[in-house]
């Protein structure tokens, strides 16, 4: 269960009603202390907001620079005027949904919660402030990868790395964020971190066109459930000085889930927002049931969500850069092309998982390591023989029977009549049964206490 404190709700709530009195991005210094977060240091906030024509300019720099797909057609779809997308939209998420990943908050071998988190870098994970209040809370704690559905609706094989807060660990309550180091390699010692990558926070800005036009794209794991990917139905309604707000199918429990635009750049940490209640101020679920006050928080994963925030990247790479200028994990998060790789290099070969398009049948069982077959051969015998067939067949538990080789050898004299000839005289109904010699089989019928003729 993920608690989120009342107050956080309450703050987030003020910004949003104070933010729906702003018609365009123009118009902010007035309301700044209504919508800028608590003792969050003024070089953070400052500079956050450009004006409307500026920021469509960057924005249009910013997808030349991105190269994904012809600019102006990207454009057309920043302004809300084209929805179709090119194909390689599909490789995209592909790669970008690899390095999200499910949190198991842990207390010893128990998970007592679960959000969601993401690489930055080789060494860092990204998520909330209100998942890892304190370094103790990180504990036990896990970050699973490839937790999700194979094509054929199967639970993937997940890999675990252990979180590791005593190499880094920091948290703002302010922007709830929280980054954390993670090990190096995974529990089972046979996967790298690298295998998984990181999604690259870009500083600039422009990654945003206007209000009520752009859709959002988000990967998450919503009450710890296998991953799901909300697409392009999150349209991006108001942008502030430190967060941006969005409306979203997003699910409950999705703590700690990266916010992308079309380009698949992070835009945001998806945070929290503005919750349903009932007449009495109460904070109610999806069947209008009261979510029970505990010591001054509320079970997040029950919150039905009207409006959403998300904490945008380029403020909190202000300002973990601001409290740590010197830290060398943290100068990785800018540096892309010069992230310090800490991680072990050489790991045992993974095996191949390239997926099998064959429609599932119920003998099927692909996440049960035992019901698989794997076969390997030289492949000299390919060159040699140019075909291999291989026979696999549902047997008894037995081994089976190869078949012998045939020999160039005399072939052998037919059997006589004689020799084949059994005598069918009636006999007592205790006599025992004896079975025709190996040689005879199949010729006649066996019949009880053979004699030859």
């Amino acid at each position: 269960m993920m608690q989120v404190p009342l107050d956080q709700l309450a703050e987030s709530e003020s910004r949003y009603a104070a933010l729906e009195q702003i018609p365009v991005r123009d118009t902010f210094p007035g309301l700044a202390e209504e919508i800028v977060p608590a003792d969050v240091p003024a070089s953070v906030v400052a500079g956050n907001i450009l004006g409307a024509d500026e920021n469509m300019q960057r924005r249009k720099q910013m997808l030349a620079t991105v190269k994904q797909e012809p600019v102006d057609f990207a454009f057309e779809r920043a302004i809300g005027k084209n929805d179709s997308v090119y194909s390689n939209f599909v490789e995209l998420i592909s790669q970008a949904k690899q390095r999200v990943g499910r949190i198991a908050i842990k207390q010893g071998n128990r998970n007592v919660a679960f959000a969601t988190g993401f690489m930055v870098s080789y060494n860092l994970l990204l998520t909330n402030w209100h998942v890892f209040k304190t370094k103790a809370s990180v504990a036990d704690s896990e970050v699973q990868f490839f937790y999700e559905l194979d094509i054929h609706g199967s639970p993937g094989s997940a890999v675990s790395f252990a979180l590791d807060a005593d190499r880094f660990y920091y948290a703002s309550k302010e922007l709830d964020y929280c980054l954390v180091a993670v090990s190096p390699a995974d529990t089972t010692g046979t996967r790298s971190i690298n295998d998984i990558g990181y999604l690259f926070l870009d500083p600039a800005l422009g990654k945003l066109g206007n209000e009520e036009e752009e859709a959002l794209n988000i990967i998450h794991h919503p009450n710890g459930d296998y991953k799901q990917l909300s697409l392009r139905e999150n349209l991006f309604i108001k942008i502030a000085p430190t967060s941006i707000w969005y409306k979203t199918d997003t699910a409950p429990g999705s703590s700690g889930s990266p916010v992308f635009n079309d380009q698949w750049q992070v835009v945001a940490l998806h945070h929290m927002g503005v919750g349903q209640k009932n007449a009495a101020g109460d904070y109610i679920d999806k069947d209008g049931k009261v979510i029970p006050l505990v010591n001054g928080a509320i079970d997040a994963s029950r919150v039905v969500w009207i409006a959403n925030e998300g904490i945008r990247v380029s403020v909190i790479l202000k300002d973990i850069a601001l409290n740590f200028p010197d830290e060398p994990l943290v100068k990785d998060l800018s540096s892309p092309k010069q992230t310090t790789l800490t991680a072990q290099e050489k790991l045992p070969a993974k095996e191949n998982t390239t997926p099998s398009l064959t429609p599932k049948t119920p003998a099927m069982e692909t996440n049960n390591p035992a019901a698989n077959v794997n076969i390997s051969f030289p492949a000299s015998l390919i060159e040699r023989n140019g075909m291999i067939n291989i026979h696999i067949s549902q047997g008894t538990g037995t081994a089976p029977v190869t078949p012998r080789r045939r020999q160039n050898r005399p072939p052998r004299k037919p059997i006589s009549k004689r020799s084949k000839s059994w005598s069918r005289k009636p006999i007592s109904p205790h006599a025992k049964a004896i079975s025709p010699p190996s040689w005879a089989a199949g010729s006649i019928s066996p019949c009880r206490n053979p004699k030859r003729r």
